[in-house]
């Protein structure tokens, strides 16, 4: 029993989903995701979403650098906190304050300019088309031949996914329309098979995404900042100095914190495992 509640499955998976379910409304409830995520909560697919970012290994003893690199880059991308020009010049304004996209040299750079811009608009086109391909080919070795009949609805409405810039941004930030689902499970009659299917698409379509676009943009801005001599050095010795200015004291993670706050912090974490 919980709360009143009979509970029918074994008590340790129902405290996993449990917790899973606070941190995740809690997560929702975030300001960030007040007008992006949780005006449009019923939209999308939060069991894949979650899964997606899950990585594809087939063997579970071994750690895969390459696959954690990947997982880190999904998730970068679904909380738009890749950093992009527009988040540095947040960070360190005083370096990179009049700087523009640093492939196309004339537009702002944020997360959408990324995939948007002149120089990367057709790289971008080519990962969707190689995605929508995936996605039917896989699609196609699942269903049986029943469902052949109904094969050219199938293909004329997936590409309907991918028709506008929008929708791409949406599905490049792991924020996957139930109705996408529902249509690969109406070929498959199973919910588990399209997640799977889409998990492997999307897998491919972020490695492209990442090796063809985002790591040449960052070798570009390497290089600009090696022409300016804004070395990583430079970086931390201009932020850590303005810190220090302000009369607050680094911790071993790099994060300033007043002295004072840190005392009133730990008073009342005391009183409350006391209470």
């Amino acid at each position: 029993m919980f709360n009143d509640f009979i509970i029918n499955i074994n008590s340790r998976e129902f405290m996993k989903h449990l917790l899973d379910a606070q941190n995740f409304e809690k997560w929702i409830n975030l300001k960030r995701n007040e007008i992006n995520i949780k005006n449009s909560l019923g939209n999308y697919d939060w069991k894949f979403i979650f899964k997606n970012f899950h990585a594809i290994d087939k063997d579970n003893r071994f750690t895969s650098f390459s696959q954690r690199d990947n997982t880190s880059f999904k998730g970068k991308i679904f909380m738009n906190e890749l950093p992009t020009l527009d988040k540095l010049k947040v960070r360190r304004s005083d370096l990179y304050k009049d700087w523009k996209c640093p492939c196309c040299n004339k537009f702002e750079e944020d997360l959408h300019h990324l995939w948007s811009c002149s120089k990367s608009i057709n790289i971008l086109r080519r990962i969707i088309l190689e995605l929508i391909k995936e996605i039917k080919n896989l699609t196609k070795r699942q269903i049986s031949r029943g469902k052949l009949l109904f094969w050219r609805d199938f293909e004329n409405n997936i590409v309907t996914y991918f028709n506008s810039l929008s929708k791409i941004y949406n599905i490049i930030e792991n924020k996957i329309p139930c109705s996408l689902i529902k249509e690969i499970s109406n070929m498959t009659n199973s919910k588990e098979k399209s997640y799977n299917i889409l998990h492997q698409a999307f897998n491919k379509m972020y490695i492209d995404l990442k090796e063809k676009i985002w790591i040449p943009r960052c070798k570009i801005l390497i290089e600009k900042e090696r022409k300016y001599k804004i070395s990583k050095k430079v970086k931390r010795s201009t932020m850590n100095s303005k810190i220090e200015k302000k009369g607050t004291k680094r911790s071993k993670g790099g994060v300033g914190i007043n002295i004072a706050d840190r005392k009133k912090l730990l008073i009342d974490s005391i009183d409350t495992w006391q209470t």
